[in-house]
């Protein structure tokens, strides 16, 4: 649970970054979740004997990184939106430079590519259709929009902006001059073991930033990585990534590695098959894993020219993959075969048992394993020209200087698609730009700049380098840096430095209800609670709660009469008025979070202690009180009323009474230095045990007021005194000093 909170901070911190707003909503809901689970993480921490944290610090300073943003002045998402018109389709010539002008880049099953100008900035971009009707669940429809709002990486294709027309969903992406692996590899047969290295380090980078981020591919092939003259690869195509269990923080989280090869028992099957992993195609539990069988599978491909399991039909090849062993092709079939640290990383990447496989136990496995040995990563990001495959030249169209590739087709149609009534970009028409689906779209921080400074009339010709600046590239993963429960150190980093812990007795005892209400008839009712603000010991003022009203949100929400509330939305309320504590209430929306003490009375007997357990560790008091008369009558009663609660009596096996001084109204205490407060135990009134007295007798005996003065013995339990025991929410007693 550390792990998990520390991860989904440094996640906030990423948002932050990129989008504000989301980070404000997102800080918000972090603050709820670890008002949820607080006490048990905390329960959790005293089991396992490590230092406590303070959970509600923590969320309180991820809050406060956003809490003075003001959202209403950010501009809304819509208005980045731009118009079919913005874009101008690009004539490239055919293959070897001859043929009728065309606009494809690329057709299939998934809609059409288009490589496109940017009107106003002269910005060159890939341009992809796909028809609205093609995607049958919202799931499906914006999962590559989520995807390419959180990576960042030279390794991924990377999207400027999603949105719809009436026709089709639009992605426009950077544009890549490059041709994809599986024609590279089909003209050169196969591809020698260094430059099989450098490609599948990039690939391996790619997976991993993925996997990091929160995603996983589960389409990875060879025809899903473009590679551009001078070895480049971008990994495209994120229409069937699934969301998986994030790695944000810089330190190597245990918990992220143990369900690498197990994360989902759904039975979901997406993917190529000849690239898919066992365990999927059995429709059984599956991870991340996957991703690295198919990284074995175009590992085997690029160094034999195949894939490792062929069929003579589609249940021939899935029965092949899920039970045939892996043999690499025999000298005389494939002479210059691979080296053996390439065998052996291949053989590894594809142990059909996903526990097994490299990768499954620590990522760190795949860049150590001795095929990289002595390998430069770094150079990868760095260097533009890493190897020189001619295959890729011969692939996109011929021997070419690069500046004639820039002009020349990037991924070509098949002629099966040039057939079809393929959608066109000067056929797309808008629709209105505010009433666009936030999940179905997308404009990355870069593109926000590049509009409005377009609006704005300041905006030059840019090239891609410009759509880079926005943000930074990810950081390498430590994966030597321990974790939490390894290191004693992590989550409690990201309190507020400033800050000294409270060590005192209501900082122990704060916990939080959270209440929430709906709209009716157009308006928020209320919540249900009323509070009172009373003077405890040494003039400190508190505020409890009156009254509960039957059926409200308050009381489903399991708010006590009685409680006394510290704290109303994270605001301390100690020194505020009545009247303002019930403003800040009242314009809640949605939601009120109570801060409220765990050692009101109320809350103990909901505890299900043993009363007497209790009632031996509190200080008794006992007072003599004088009778309040009435004007006209002789009856009165002396200046207190009390509750009658079940109490649980561990050896008696059952519940007894027990009486709580529930209002304190003008009592009049002769006891020097001694007074009454509500959340007092009463015990006995006149020497007499009220403990064997129902509600009926304790009133009968407080309300005659045919004594002028009466002795009773509280137990001195009240949270409006200062010197008292306290009850935390783990129940632990701690006294004051």
């Amino acid at each position: 649970m550390r792990d998990t909170a520390e991860n989904l901070i440094c996640l906030h911190n990423l948002v932050y970054k990129k989008d504000q707003a989301t980070a404000k909503r997102l800080g918000e809901t972090f603050r709820q979740l670890t008002i949820i689970t607080s006490e048990l993480a905390t329960s959790l921490e005293k089991v396992s004997d490590v230092p406590p944290t303070d959970w509600m610090a923590i969320a309180d300073t991820v809050v406060s990184k956003t809490e003075k943003l003001n959202v209403t002045q950010l501009a809304p998402f819509w208005t980045f939106i731009p118009k079919m018109k913005d874009f101008t389709p690009i004539k490239l010539l055919g293959a070897g430079g001859f043929g009728t002008p065309i606009k494809l880049l690329g057709a299939g099953g998934f809609g059409a590519v288009y490589k496109v100008i940017h009107k106003t900035s002269k910005l060159v971009c890939t341009m992809k259709l796909v028809a609205s009707e093609r995607f049958t669940r919202h799931k499906q429809a914006c999962v590559d929009k989520v995807v390419a709002s959180i990576i960042r990486s030279p390794f991924l294709v990377r999207y400027y902006c999603c949105y719809v027309t009436r026709q089709a969903m639009v992605t426009v992406m950077e544009y890549i001059c490059g041709v994809d692996l599986m024609r590279v590899c089909d003209r050169a047969g196969y591809l020698p073991t260094n430059e099989v290295r450098i490609v599948m380090a990039q690939l391996i980078l790619a997976v991993e930033h993925l996997h990091l981020r929160g995603f996983f591919h589960r389409d990875i092939k060879v025809s899903n990585m473009l590679i551009v003259p001078g070895g480049r690869v971008k990994v495209i195509d994120f229409d069937t990534n699934k969301e998986c269990i994030g790695h944000f923080s810089k330190r190597c989280m245990k918990g992220f590695f143990l369900r690498t090869a197990s994360e989902y028992n759904d039975g979901e099957c997406a993917g190529t098959v000849p690239y898919m992993a066992p365990e999927v195609l059995k429709r059984r539990p599956y991870g991340r894993a996957c991703d690295w069988w198919s990284c074995g599978c175009t590992l085997f491909k690029m160094m034999t020219g195949h894939v490792h399991f062929r069929g003579d039909t589609k249940e021939d090849l899935r029965n092949k993959i899920m039970n045939a062993p892996l043999k690499w092709p025999p000298v005389e079939q494939h002479p210059l075969s691979a080296t053996p640290e390439a065998k052996d990383m291949a053989f590894k990447m594809l142990k059909k048992n996903p526990v097994d496989r490299l990768g499954s136990n620590h990522y760190a496995d795949i860049k150590s394993h001795p095929f990289f040995a002595r390998f430069d990563w770094k150079r990868l990001a760095s260097t533009r020209d890493l190897c020189e495959i001619p295959a890729i030249q011969e692939a996109m169209g011929g021997d070419k200087t690069k500046k004639a590739l820039d002009q020349h087709l990037t991924v070509g149609a098949t002629s099966a698609a040039k057939k079809k009534e393929l959608l066109k970009v000067e056929d797309m028409v808008d629709v209105e730009a505010q009433t666009q689906l936030p999940l179905y779209t997308y404009m990355s921080p870069s593109f926000k700049r590049l509009v409005t400074q377009c609006k704005k009339g300041q905006m030059a010709t840019v090239n891609p380098s410009y759509m880079k600046t926005a943000s930074g590239e990810s950081e390498d993963m430590d994966y030597r840096n321990p974790s939490d429960t390894d290191a004693g150190v992590g989550i409690s980093h990201y309190a507020k430095p400033s800050a000294k812990p409270d060590t005192s007795i209501i900082a122990k005892e704060k916990m939080d209800v959270m209440v929430f209400r709906e709209k009716s008839m157009g308006k928020y009712w209320g919540f249900g609670v009323t509070l009172s603000r009373l003077v405890g010991e040494q003039n400190k003022t508190f505020f409890m709660v009156e009254k509960v009203k039957r059926g409200s949100p308050a009381e489903a929400s399991h708010v006590l009469e009685g409680d006394v509330v510290v704290a109303v939305n994270g605001v301390d309320i100690t020194g505020l008025g009545l009247s303002q504590v019930t403003n800040i209430i009242n314009s809640s929306r949605d939601q009120l979070v109570l801060t409220v003490l765990s050692s009101s009375a109320f809350r103990l007997l909901e505890s299900r202690r043993d009363m007497d357990d209790i009632l031996k560790t509190v200080a008794k008091e006992t007072l003599t009180v004088r009778a309040i008369r009435s004007m006209c009558a002789g009856s009165g009663n002396y200046g207190f009323k009390t509750f009658e609660a079940k109490a649980w009596n561990e050896k008696l096996k059952a519940l007894v009474h027990c009486h709580i001084i529930h209002k304190v109204e003008g009592a009049q205490v002769l006891t020097r230095g001694k007074a009454i407060y509500p959340g007092d135990i009463l015990t006995m009134v006149d020497g007499l045990p009220v403990d064997n007295m129902n509600a009926a007798a304790v009133k009968n005996a407080l309300s005659k007021g045919n004594k002028p003065e009466m002795s009773i013995t509280v137990a001195a339990i009240s949270p409006l005194r200062v010197k008292r025991p306290s009850f935390t929410r783990l129940h632990e007693t701690l006294h004051p000093r």
